[in-house]
């Protein structure tokens, strides 16, 4: 009982408190990804010591081609959305100043990561809560929402907890993390790139 309760405590303290950091600035702004990422590490080892494997968390060889099949429109749909905006000059909100290391970085770190953290583990933990499917989705998809927070930008939380919930639902047809790491990362590009996000 002690163990689930510190489990609880220091797991949900990652997911509340992170982002409200960058928000106070407390951690700067220039190392959100990076800050991100170390949470995502914190949150895995916590798992793995509350005795998750990760076919619970969506970690697994199965289901992989499926996974892709089942956010291909998602993805398409979200890609052509982003070039439209950057033809029809709606997009631009930022300036790129990201180089090629970053998109590196976001691609095979960060965008893993952050569905790790907002579907493939919560999706665990609220499992293991017996939560329902439509409170599991709409609370992973408030707290996905809500680390957005630092960008300071209305549209940019009803954007993220809109797609969180969809890739949510997606994500729990297959169990498997691949198809909404891809979309995650083709949505991120082209919104980096056609400076909607910074």
């Amino acid at each position: 009982m002690l163990k689930n309760g510190m489990f609880y405590i220091l797991l949900f303290s990652i997911y509340l408190l992170l982002p409200f950091f960058i928000f106070i600035n407390v951690i700067s702004f220039d190392f959100k990804f990076y800050a991100l990422t170390i949470g995502g590490v914190l949150v895995f080892l916590l798992m793995k010591w509350y005795g998750c494997k990760n076919e619970d968390m969506g970690i697994s060889q199965k289901n992989i081609v499926l996974s892709i099949k089942n956010t291909q429109a998602l993805t398409g749909i979200l890609f052509l959305s982003g070039i439209l905006l950057f033809i029809f000059g709606k997009g631009q909100r930022f300036n790129i100043n990201e180089d090629g290391s970053f998109f590196l970085f976001y691609i095979f770190i960060s965008c893993p990561i952050q569905e790790f953290l907002y579907r493939g583990s919560l999706n665990a933990v609220f499992n293991n809560l017996k939560f329902s499917s439509i409170k599991t989705i709409f609370i992973s998809s408030l707290l996905y929402s809500y680390a957005h927070i630092i960008y300071c930008d209305f549209p940019t939380l009803l954007l993220t907890f809109s797609i969180g919930i969809i890739r949510h639902y997606l994500y729990r047809k297959t169990n498997n993390l691949c198809g909404v790491i891809l979309s995650h990362i083709v949505l991120g590009i082209v919104t980096i790139l056609i400076g909607l996000i910074n």
